[in-house]
């Protein structure tokens, strides 16, 4: 409601921090401080896959995966951007076979950028701070809806007569 990013709680008998080096901007957390961020979880269609960075440990593997929802009043699948965080090496070889898309993946995030045109028209609600959580044998890429504030926030479609 505030938008806050995060709550942070201070226990009165912990320890303040001082820091030495001259980098007062990032002080370390001291003892009796703890940060905590809300995690949300939702259902995403995950459409395709990125290889790994060339010349990295994941080169010939998953790097990311490309995630999407779809906008309920028109039935377009909307770009939610990718999550490239939380997979084990074995899913990263598995995740790597094109026969496996489109299915449903959980992903976990901090908070939902407000949507943004990006190239040929299309509009993309990318995701900050994603992490996978794992694969949903149990449901559809159609159930994977966008959440109706964002889907409200959407830049209308010009019709053939608007043009």
């Amino acid at each position: 409601e505030r938008k806050w990013e995060g709550m942070v709680i201070y226990d009165t008998n912990g320890k303040s921090a001082y820091r030495l080096d001259g980098n007062d901007d990032n002080p370390p957390r001291p003892v009796g401080c703890w940060k905590r961020k809300p995690i949300r979880e939702e259902d995403f269609i995950a459409y395709g896959w990125v290889r790994g960075t060339k010349g990295k440990r994941h080169e010939n593997r998953m790097g990311k995966l490309l995630l999407a929802q779809v906008d309920k009043k028109t039935g377009e699948q909307i770009v939610c951007g990718e999550v490239g965080i939380g997979f084990s090496d074995k899913q990263r070889d598995e995740y790597a076979n094109d026969k496996l898309y489109p299915c449903v993946a959980e992903v976990h995030y901090e908070r939902r950028f407000p949507p943004r045109k990006i190239s040929k028209g299309r509009v993309q609600c990318a995701l900050c701070n994603p992490r996978f959580g794992r694969l949903r044998d149990d449901k559809k890429p159609n159930g994977c809806i966008l959440p109706e504030e964002l889907s409200s926030l959407l830049p209308t479609q010009k019709t053939q007569e608007d043009v």
